[in-house]
């Protein structure tokens, strides 16, 4: 037992990369600088130099729209990006699979379908975002009995959580066609946006993100032992059923927090922990949770920056430009799979 332990051991040494001390900084920095530009950047004329006006006069329109349309966003930005790229990672751990994501595999559909069914039964902002968790949980343990019932392959599994995304998206338009009522934009919803970001929406749904980032962290020293099948994990002293069970609780509580703030948006949690991997490897799992965060808040930062500028005055779903990055991304994954490509 000895002897395997380490050379498990020696396995994870293997996998390290450089630490790159500066690199966590670096993002911080990125993630700030970014902030204020998108704070000062927008198709009203209020830029950061209004601030201290904004700050002395709270009645004015520059406050109004600092404080109350572009700061909400921002926030909205980092807790979606982070909650997304984040709850990627765990996928792609959870299922051994590394074109998991909460978007491909029909977790953010699952919770979209939750939110469209709770809307009509309540406008409740926190009962709708109860829901949306409930869904996003059911839906990954359908992903997640399917691919160990089925012993299904990983492209296999990808395709069974595409067809499940169709299906909720379809139920979804189905839904909405029907309920002219329903207080909710298919297009924007369905596509991923923050425009709608607010307060009351954000101190709602912040909860299901920070908690599950929490979990995250928690977790991640256990994270690598997956990777080596349910015996070795095991064998090392790991529960592996209540082990993955938290693992799509957080999941869940990452997805449900993301929809309930921006709707579907895709590809961001499957670019991100592939980025951050091929930096930093897989040896040091909290610090791969930690950095994939902040990359996913960097990631959202820019392309909700892009959304606004691309087409002033008018202004493009993040969900579009996010697809445009990750559509590429994903057949590129897809071709090194064929071609017996080594992912990270």
């Amino acid at each position: 037992m000895t002897s395997f332990t380490e050379k498990i051991k020696a396995t994870f040494k293997g996998s390290e990369r450089k630490k790159l001390p500066w690199l966590i900084p670096l993002l911080i920095a990125v993630c700030v600088l970014l902030f204020f530009v998108n704070l000062a950047v927008g198709a009203s004329k209020v830029s950061l130099s209004d601030l201290s006006t904004a700050v002395n006069d709270k009645t004015s329109a520059a406050y109004s729209i600092l404080v109350y349309l572009r700061l909400p966003r921002l926030i909205a930005c980092i807790l979606v990006g982070a909650a997304l790229s984040v709850a990627g990672l765990l996928l792609q751990s959870l299922l051994n699979n590394s074109l998991a994501s909460p978007g491909i595999i029909g977790i953010n559909s699952g919770a979209g379908l939750a939110v469209v069914l709770c809307a009509i039964a309540t406008s409740s902002l926190v009962w709708r975002t109860v829901g949306t968790f409930i869904g996003a949980f059911l839906t990954a343990m359908l992903i997640y009995a399917i691919s160990k019932k089925s012993g299904a392959s990983r492209n296999r599994l990808i395709l069974v959580g595409v067809a499940v995304s169709r299906l909720f998206g379809a139920l979804i338009d189905t839904i909405i066609l029907l309920t002219p009522s329903l207080l909710i934009d298919k297009a924007t919803f369905q596509l991923g946006t923050l425009v709608n970001s607010n307060y009351d929406v954000l101190i709602i749904a912040a909860p299901f993100i920070v908690l599950g980032l929490v979990i995250s962290l928690l977790i991640s020293r256990n994270m690598s032992l997956l990777g080596y099948g349910d015996e070795v994990a095991t064998s090392m002293g790991l529960n592996v059923k209540r082990f993955r069970l938290i693992c799509i609780f957080a999941v869940a509580l990452l997805s449900a927090g993301a929809v309930a703030i921006a709707g579907l948006l895709s590809f961001l949690g499957l670019i991100v922990p592939h980025i951050v991997r091929k930096i930093i490897g897989t040896a040091d799992y909290l610090r791969l949770v930690i950095t994939t965060a902040i990359f996913g808040a960097d990631l959202t930062l820019l392309c909700d920056l892009l959304a606004r500028v691309i087409a002033i005055p008018y202004e493009l779903p993040v969900g579009i430009i996010m697809a445009l990055l990750g559509v590429p991304f994903f057949l590129y994954l897809i071709i090194g799979k064929e071609k017996g490509g080594r992912l990270a």
